[in-house]
């Protein structure tokens, strides 16, 4: 996908998602500025934290898609324990557990298991 489909994509939504989250903050301050004497201050607080985490999720929408790019073209900034997920481009952590070790560099698992025995 070139740099301006996916610019294009991630704004709509971005927009879409800020006109759910802000429309679901004001229905909850709605309700709440019935409880509070029909004050306005629940209703605009609902969207103002509907507004900010719109902003925050696209914000990381966009940071995921260049720090992928980073870490795909750096072999030195590869880690082995993320993988990518294809469906969505994600970085995910891999499923393989990592190996306990103590502070002297030796695996403590097999020690445990022979201390439960």
């Amino acid at each position: 996908m070139s740099d301006e489909n996916f610019y294009g994509k991630n704004v709509d939504k971005c927009l879409t998602d800020l006109a759910v989250k802000v429309g679901a903050g004001v229905a909850v301050g709605g309700v709440f500025s019935i409880l509070f004497k029909r004050r306005v201050w629940p209703i605009t607080m609902g969207a103002g934290i509907g507004i900010g985490m719109a902003y925050t999720t696209c914000e990381n929408r966009f940071r995921q898609h260049y720090a992928h790019k980073i870490i795909s073209s750096t072999s030195q900034l590869y880690r082995p324990d993320f993988a990518e997920d294809n469906a969505s481009g994600v970085l995910v952590e891999s499923a393989e557990p990592a190996t306990s070790q103590s502070a002297s560099g030796t695996d403590t698992s097999n020690s445990q298991k022979e201390t439960n025995s």
